[in-house]
């Protein structure tokens, strides 16, 4: 499992949807992961929101509807697939909520709890954007009325802050995952390629030969 990671506007979503354009130039085609992706309406927090919206305004409610969506996705993974291509995994709670309480070892068990069964990655690529670059993308999106809190100066530069702290002293579930720098700032085109070299030299290299070949 290889997961994309950074911060908002550092060109995850779009590098990602690049990559599954390109899947045919991969050793092997990924199986996707997307855990912040929506899940069936039908799903006990999902219904509930559905019921009373009112709670959707409040974080703790928040973070209920995308460990349920997290553990709903994971439950479609198959159990033979050979490499997981996501969007994003447990890191990105960690560093959305790293100075929260003011203390990411409280940070790192209450996401632990809430995250019980979700996969850990083998290798994260952290697109590296710094905070002032990933403002003035943002502030070119078009307006919408989701994700806003995520977006501000003070959480972008946060959640910039915490990706650095990890790769340095990562939490223990992140203890044997291998983090690798992109440089997010420079054009997606180059970001596409750095990338598509990763992960040839990489998957190449773990894949059984004959598995590689037929692929």
């Amino acid at each position: 499992m290889i997961a994309l990671e950074g911060t908002k506007g550092s060109g995850k979503s779009t590098l990602f949807e690049k990559l599954l354009e390109l899947d045919d130039i991969l050793p092997v085609k990924p199986v996707t992961y997307r855990p912040t992706s929506p899940a069936p309406d039908h799903l006990h927090v999902a219904s509930i929101l559905s019921a009373y919206p009112f709670l959707a305004k409040q974080d703790c409610w928040q973070e209920k509807l995308y460990a349920e969506r997290a553990a709903w996705h994971t439950k479609q993974i198959p159990s033979d697939a050979s490499f997981i291509l996501a969007d994003r995994c447990i890191a990105t709670s960690y560093a959305t909520r790293w100075y929260k309480w003011g203390d990411p070892m409280f940070t790192i068990q209450k996401v632990d709890a809430l995250h019980i069964n979700v996969p850990v990655p083998n290798m994260i690529l952290w697109l590296d954007c710094p905070p002032e670059i990933a403002l003035k993308r943002i502030a070119k999106r078009p307006e919408r009325n989701y994700g806003l809190a995520d977006e501000g100066a003070k959480r972008i530069k946060e959640t910039y802050a915490a990706y650095c702290e990890m790769m340095v002293l990562p939490p223990l579930r992140l203890a044997s995952t291998l983090w690798i720098r992109v440089n997010a700032s420079q054009p997606i085109d180059r970001v596409l390629q750095e990338v598509l070299d990763i992960l040839d030299y990489n998957i190449s290299r773990t894949l059984p030969y004959s598995q590689s070949i037929t692929a």
